[in-house]
């Protein structure tokens, strides 16, 4: 049975994926080489994340709108079935105390946080030391979720690092295209 070890680092924009994070499938997966000439970067192994199980711990900064809550119940609730779950782990309020936690944890190689939200600005600092994953294969397979330009603060060395969150711009550009998209069918 796979079950969830650890993945990554989030960012406000998108995920930062760490290695030595990912999923166990206890057949020796996860591994999938170095790339982009960062050391220690690993290939995110798409099949190993169906049918994970288990808890994710989401380390975050302070939730002050109640998004996290919100979206960790929902995450909750859609994945009960299927034995997975979300632990939330508030850092301070501060971005710089926020990336001090971050980088303590990567450099102790600590397991207390699957997934790191964090700027997006960051993915330079953390994929020159080795700490992302390359997410291109599963970016790549969700690509018609993300505006172009989201997708383009994700690269670091020409791989994707970071998987882009979802913005109010995002989805104000969604709606718009289905507007369009009806008004140019009935003209």
């Amino acid at each position: 049975m796979k079950r969830w070890t650890r993945v990554a680092a989030t960012v406000a924009a998108g995920v930062l994926a760490a290695p030595g994070c990912g999923f166990d499938d206890h057949g020796g997966g996860g591994d999938g080489g170095g790339t982009g000439g960062i050391r220690n970067a690993k290939v995110i192994e798409v099949n190993a994340m169906k049918d994970a199980t288990g808890t994710v711990t989401y380390c975050t900064g302070k939730d002050t709108t109640g998004e996290t809550r919100e979206w960790s119940r929902r995450f909750d609730e859609k994945y009960a079935a299927q034995g997975l779950s979300v632990r939330i782990v508030e850092f301070p309020a501060s971005a710089d105390e926020q990336r001090n936690r971050t980088v303590q944890r990567q450099e102790a190689k600590a397991a207390d946080c699957d997934v790191f939200r964090s700027d997006v600005t960051r993915t330079a600092e953390f994929a020159s030391q080795g700490w992302l994953y390359d997410l291109t294969p599963h970016v790549e397979s969700i690509r018609d979720r993300f505006i172009a330009a989201q997708l383009e603060t994700a690269f670091y060395e020409n791989v994707n690092r970071v998987l882009a969150g979802q913005t109010s711009a995002e989805e104000a550009m969604r709606q718009a295209r289905a507007d369009i998209e009806e008004a140019l069918a009935t003209f």
